[in-house]
């Protein structure tokens, strides 16, 4: 019998769900005003994505390498039927983050059972 990766992602969810909050990841927008040759140059507005993340958590000191995990990163996982980008932001505990890697797992047939944020202060 086959993995029924679609009950992977149920039980995936339905546990950041359990343990997670409503929050969301900010591309931040522009003011506009004009380019280095004088024109003008429109205002973008921020992108909003709400989803569900859960609490932070800590890396290991095993998986901290100093180049793509660095003293000081946390990960939440993070449910949104919109993924997010790195460079996006959030804010946990009052406390704003960069988001600079998106891990996920996927199956082969490209059902995403679930997605971490590495956070950056």
């Amino acid at each position: 019998m086959a993995y029924d990766w679609d009950n992977a992602r149920l039980i995936s969810l339905g546990q950041i769900e359990k343990y997670g909050a409503p929050g969301s990841v900010v591309k931040k927008g522009t003011t506009g005003g004009f380019d280095s040759n004088g024109d003008v140059k429109a205002a973008v507005p921020d992108v909003v994505i709400p989803g569900t993340i859960t609490s932070l958590s800590d890396y290991k000191p095993r998986e901290i390498d100093g180049t793509v995990i660095q003293v000081g990163d946390s990960w939440a996982y993070f449910h949104s039927e919109t993924p997010p980008e790195i460079g996006m932001q959030t804010t946990v505990n009052g406390v704003d983050f960069r988001i600079v890697g998106t891990p996920k797992l996927v199956s082969l047939d490209g059902v995403v059972i679930w997605q971490k944020l590495q956070l950056r202060k």
